[in-house]
């Protein structure tokens, strides 16, 4: 019988590792182990943690020094002794039969990797978004790398809605970044997968804070790490699938574009200097790869930041008012 390893990174989560830790505990596959890794915490999300698992012995605790994201989950692997990998972050929670469905499906198709759809809900557990991945099934590597990477939607470069077999990990690593790790993670994991399954279910629930990127506030980190992870994957892509590396500019163009929103709002002394640097960014990278985008993408999206490129003021209001919009349906 196949184990599964679920590795789950907490930073005061107190609020919500509970209902993780039930959705993970309450699986109808019963041969899992689960990995928590407190992440320094720094409120009551150890003591939680510790009484669970005083109620089922599958949960494995270990506490480490806030080191970040990725560095709890390379400890997790570290650790993990199962068949097949997977991941929960510690604000979320999954269906009953989740690891069930997906570990039938991998065993059944001989698939690497299994990946299913998603809820995206509130902290109250409204609906905001169904996931909706084309389903079905890649075989070769090229059919795979084409999906993972075409597809830019980020929920889908993440790791908690696959199930890995673990030896396509081996010795690969998450870096050391909080923003971003799981593009570049999972970018080196499907490189080696010769047979993905995508499934229409929607077994995880991935809790959201109901407002839109464009209006959170800017963070200088998030904008370095996106950018490095961006460039490791360009190179990945410019080496090994040069018909592909149109994306990882894209997904570096539309980085940009956020933060220039949250950058335009910002009063802090440096967003003028901030926004010059990121506006003559795109507009290099976009000078330098507007070819390879135009043969990869719609007229619709290669219009739209061809205009950013041009007017980013003007694009960016009517964005916004767009934003809004849609914030007053929902």
């Amino acid at each position: 019988m196949k184990k599964v390893s679920i590795i789950v990174p907490v930073f005061n989560a107190e609020n919500t590792i509970e209902k993780c830790l039930i959705s993970i505990c309450n699986q109808t596959y019963k041969n899992i182990e689960i990995i928590v890794i407190n992440d320094g915490s720094t409120d009551n999300s150890q003591d939680i943690i510790n009484q669970m698992e005083k109620e089922d012995n599958r949960i494995i605790s270990v506490v480490q020094k806030n080191s970040g994201v990725s560095e709890a989950r390379n400890l997790g692997l570290s650790i993990a002794t199962g068949d097949y990998i997977t991941f929960v972050d510690s604000d979320d929670y999954i269906e009953s039969n989740m690891y069930e469905i997906m570990l039938n499906s991998c065993e059944s198709s001989g698939a690497d990797v299994v990946q299913c759809n998603y809820k995206r809900v509130d902290l109250n557990g409204k609906l905001l978004k169904s996931g909706n991945f084309p389903t079905g099934v890649y075989s070769g590597n090229d059919n795979v790398m084409n999906y993972f990477i075409s597809l830019q939607d980020t929920v889908n470069h993440a790791v908690w809605n696959k199930l890995i077999k673990r030896k396509l990990i081996d010795s690969t690593k998450f870096p050391s970044y909080s923003y971003s790790e799981d593009y570049v993670f999972s970018t080196e994991i499907m490189k080696k997968v010769s047979k993905l399954i995508v499934i229409d279910e929607e077994l995880y629930y991935y809790v959201d804070n109901p407002q839109s990127a464009v209006n959170q506030k800017f963070a200088k980190r998030r904008m370095d790490d996106t950018l490095a992870a961006g460039y490791i994957v360009f190179d990945t892509l410019k080496n090994d699938y040069p018909n592909l590396k149109a994306f990882a500019i894209v997904y570096i163009l539309k980085n940009i574009r956020i933060w220039y929103s949250q950058l335009v709002k910002n009063d802090s002394g440096n967003s003028n200097e901030l926004i010059v640097y990121i506006l003559s960014l795109y507009k290099r990278l976009f000078d330098e790869y507007r070819i390879d985008i135009g043969r990869k993408f719609s007229s619709k999206t290669f219009y739209a930041l061809s205009l950013f490129r041009v007017f980013p003021r003007v694009l960016n209001y009517f964005s916004n008012i767009y934003e809004k919009i849609l914030s007053a349906k929902n």
